[in-house]
């Protein structure tokens, strides 16, 4: 389960750089 939410972070975080960048 922290594995899953650790992926779901990252990917998160790679939208949201891509939405700022």
């Amino acid at each position: 389960m922290e594995k899953n939410f650790s992926s779901k972070l990252i990917h998160l975080g790679d939208k949201f750089g891509e939405s700022v960048s």
